[in-house]
């Protein structure tokens, strides 16, 4: 009996072959050892010789004479994918060297268009910083002042239009008309001396007075408004009420009449006639600007301007009204006795054409 592996003789009863270490098949009672076919090498074929070495692990180390072990080989050179099992052939073959790398011919093209679009990119950053600080300064100014200017001219468009904004608007330009009424010489003001009323410059002032219960008595100063702002001083003295007369007709005793109470009111009466019973009043109301002890100068100011009446005390707005009935009239300063005889005084006039 021979080894299947390496071909030498093994001796009677052997496991292992006494030249290579190869294992001795050991056959069952009867059976016919195997006899390689004639003609066939020491080689073994692929698949039995990986099969036994993923069984039994690896074959130890023959002689170095042996002209035809390859285990070395097999566990340090991977095969390729392995066949079907089968007696097929396996060649060992020598490995294929690596192609030798071509240098890349694209690199220096790359290159190329790079530095083309840097260019680019530096002839459009100088003709942007060109247009930008050259080209476009003059126009870009007139543009920023443009927009500027009709900012300023919609804020004081929008601001013209609230009561508040109109009065400042106003009184921000000279007044068509200033009068101190501080006396009968350098004032159009008309002076009356009457039992129980009357109308006269005194001690630096134009005052009114009133002595009839439950009446007014008012003066005028032959200066008219249609759409105008008239402001005046005014200290209540004595008696309960004082104030400004817009559009008024005294031949038909058609007027407004803006009343400012000594207890901190005040109203907007529209007058038809000499009687106080058809008058209508068009606003009132409580301000706290209004002192309610006398002798307190206050700053009081009434608007006509078309069919709307604005009302202010010390430079504020306080209400308004609309109304149709009057659109023209001169102007007049009165004095409210109510519960004891008035006497308000008047001091610098002006008048503003709207």
């Amino acid at each position: 009996m021979q080894c299947n592996l390496c071909g030498v003789t093994l001796p009677a009863g052997a496991v292992t072959c006494p030249s290579c270490g190869a294992n001795v098949p050991s056959y069952a009672s009867g059976s016919t050892p195997y006899i390689p076919p004639s003609g066939s090498g020491p080689y073994p074929n692929y698949g039995s010789f990986q099969e036994a070495g993923a069984a039994s692990g690896p074959a130890s180390q023959p002689p170095a004479s042996n002209p035809y072990l390859y285990s070395g080989q097999a566990y340090t050179e991977a095969p390729p994918a392995p066949a079907p099992y089968g007696n097929q052939p396996y060649s060992l073959t020598a490995p294929q060297p690596f192609p030798t790398q071509q240098p890349r011919q694209r690199r220096a093209g790359g290159l190329a268009a790079l530095l083309f679009l840097l260019a680019l990119l530096l002839i459009a950053s100088g003709a942007l910083v060109y247009y930008t600080t050259v080209g476009t300064p003059a126009q870009l100014n007139a543009q920023a002042t443009a927009v500027a200017q009709k900012f300023i001219t919609d804020e004081t468009r929008t601001a013209s239009t609230t009561p508040q904004g109109l009065y400042d608007s106003a009184t921000k330009s000279p007044p068509q008309l200033t009068d101190s009424l501080n006396n009968k010489s350098s004032s159009t003001w008309f002076t009356r001396t009457a039992t129980d009323h009357g109308c006269n410059f005194n001690n630096g002032s134009y005052h009114v007075t009133e002595a009839g219960k439950d009446s007014f008595y008012y003066c005028t100063g032959g200066n008219t408004c249609s759409n105008c702002l008239f402001q005046v001083q005014m200290t209540i003295i004595s008696g309960d009420a004082g104030g400004i007369m817009l559009r008024v007709n005294q031949s038909a005793s058609q007027f407004y009449r803006f009343s400012v109470y000594s207890d901190g009111s005040y109203r907007l009466y529209k007058y038809v006639d000499n009687t106080g019973t058809n008058a209508q009043m068009l606003l009132g109301g409580i301000s706290p600007l209004i002192p309610t002890t006398t002798n307190k100068p206050i700053l009081i100011a009434a608007v006509a301007n078309g069919n709307n009446l604005y009302m202010y005390i010390n430079k504020h707005y306080i209400g308004s009204a609309s109304d149709t009935s009057f659109s023209s009239g001169e102007l007049a300063l009165f004095a409210t006795d109510l519960t004891a005889a008035a006497d308000v005084a008047y001091s610098n006039a002006q008048k503003w054409i709207l």
